[in-house]
């Protein structure tokens, strides 16, 4: 089992992160789930950030849903 640690912190220098693995001989070792997923996000972290702060900026931009139940007539 492979255990990877991803911290993100906000400072004032802007976003912060580090990766952490719990045995650095993992590396030479057939690669598991967490070590394939810990290494993308490292690998393509600026681009996972950028793609988070798009998200949130269309939730903040989207008009609320409205939930209508389909299963109740509704009279007017």
């Amino acid at each position: 089992m492979t255990t990877v640690i991803v911290k993100i912190w906000d400072s004032e220098e802007g976003l912060q992160m580090e990766a952490t693995l719990d045995n650095a001989d993992v590396i030479n070792e057939p690669p598991t789930p967490a070590l394939i997923v810990g290494s993308y996000l490292g690998a393509n972290s600026e681009a996972f950030v950028q793609s988070a702060m798009r998200w949130f900026q269309d939730q903040v931009t989207a008009p609320p849903e409205v939930y209508m139940p389909r299963d109740k007539e509704i009279k007017l």
